[in-house]
């Protein structure tokens, strides 16, 4: 195991020499590691379908399914459903579901990651948010409809919009290569704001300093040219 680092090397030891004795080394059986999936799913994505828990996990399907009839039963996690969907079932615990709700989400915008925990999976997003997400990096030139890298961009409890980026370092320029709004959503005054806000901050953050919109709606790009001045 790893013992310690000096700079970027690392220096590795025994087992037995880098772990401490109180820790719980046996196997865990069948049932703790299927109610560890479900506590992690649930405390990773808030609420989760049961399909989620044992994603890629083979073999798990049944063991999740009756733990998690026993959890239920317990009282230890609930079921719920979405407004919009009312045949998928969710599952959640009863803090989590508080913690939710308090949530304030009405004038927040979020630039997101292609792997962040909410697009990870498509189904999900699609069922949750109808909203289809790929990354295209992976798919080829020809094919791709939104661009090599493309963000989403989520605002308040709705995905909205998607932009390519691409980050000139060299000349410190930020690209936006091209704007796609989702069908239905139309800009308003109070979401440009918090655009540009949360666009300038993460152009910062990539270190660039300029800011140039290659394609979007004409009408957009010259309102945001001019909160971006």
């Amino acid at each position: 195991m790893v013992a310690k680092r000096q700079g970027f090397q690392k220096v590795y030891d025994l087992t037995e020499r880098v772990l401490p004795a109180k820790v719980n080394i046996d196997r865990p059986t069948e049932d703790e590691f299927s109610e560890y999936l479900i506590k992690k799913a649930i405390q990773a994505n808030g609420i989760v379908e049961e399909k989620e828990v044992y994603y890629l996990r083979k073999g798990m399907k049944e063991p999740v399914n009756k733990v998690l009839k026993r959890m239920l039963k317990e009282g230890s996690v609930i079921e719920v459903q979405l407004e919009t969907n009312d045949k998928l079932r969710y599952i959640t615990t009863a803090e989590q579901l508080k913690s939710i709700e308090k949530i304030k989400l009405e004038n927040q915008i979020q630039i997101l990651s292609p792997f962040d925990n909410v697009l990870i999976q498509r189904k999900r997003v699609v069922s949750l948010f109808d909203f289809d997400y790929q990354i295209e990096c992976y798919v080829p030139e020809p094919k791709r409809k939104f661009g090599y890298f493309c963000l989403p961009v989520l605002h308040g409890d709705k995905f909205v919009a998607r932009f390519d980026p691409k980050g000139d370092r060299a000349s410190k320029v930020f690209y936006i290569k091209c704007m796609h709004f989702e069908k239905g959503f139309k800009p308003d005054e109070n979401f440009n704001n918090l655009f540009a806000q949360k666009l300038i901050a993460y152009v910062t953050f990539t270190g660039c300093d300029k800011i140039k919109i290659e394609k979007a709606d004409k009408v957009w790009k010259k309102d945001m040219n001019i909160l971006l001045k």
